[in-house]
């Protein structure tokens, strides 16, 4: 009985998958060991079990194609005006053309999400974005919140200016 255990019940010893027999104290140190020295190659177990160490060529492809877009775009281009054949023409354009409509898709779809966008998480892309573009940091709340009617104030200061 362990620590732990109500007193009477008593706990079925895990069964050895192999042999469909009990583990033995020896069995299970060896087959843990074995497993550990398994783990330590890297053949299993691990911070990354189960994951690829390579990236797929799709991915790669994908990726390359985003660095080097318009370069490829240039040589599909160049294949579809200048192609040796007649099908390499054809599979060019059809490249050509199918890249148009992912763009154009993607920016309906990003036009979308922006538009369903609350308008305090706009304006901050909106600012983040100039502040890219301009290099300059635009620290501005537009928030209706915020914004305080001073028209008595106004009104205050020409008083005091008109005097």
């Amino acid at each position: 009985m362990g620590d732990g255990e109500a007193p009477g019940t008593e706990v079925e010893p895990k069964l050895n998958p192999i042999t469909g027999r009990p583990w033995t104290e020896e069995e299970r140190r060896a087959q843990s060991e074995r497993a550990k020295e398994l783990v330590r190659q890297g053949k299993i177990g691990g911070a990354r079990h189960g994951r690829r160490k390579k990236l797929p060529a799709y991915a790669v492809i994908a990726a390359e194609a985003q660095k080097n877009g318009r370069e490829m775009a240039k040589v599909l281009v160049d294949i579809a005006l200048n192609g040796s054949t007649p099908k390499l023409k054809m599979d060019a354009i059809k490249q050509l053309t199918d890249l148009e409509k992912q763009v154009k898709q993607e920016r309906r779809d990003e036009e979308e999400h922006l538009l369903k966008l609350p308008r305090d998480e706009l304006e901050r892309r909106v600012l983040q974005r100039l502040a890219e573009i301009t290099g300059e940091d635009y620290d501005i709340d537009l928030g209706d919140e915020e914004v305080e009617d001073v028209s008595d104030d106004e009104e205050a200061e020409e008083a005091i200016h008109a005097e």
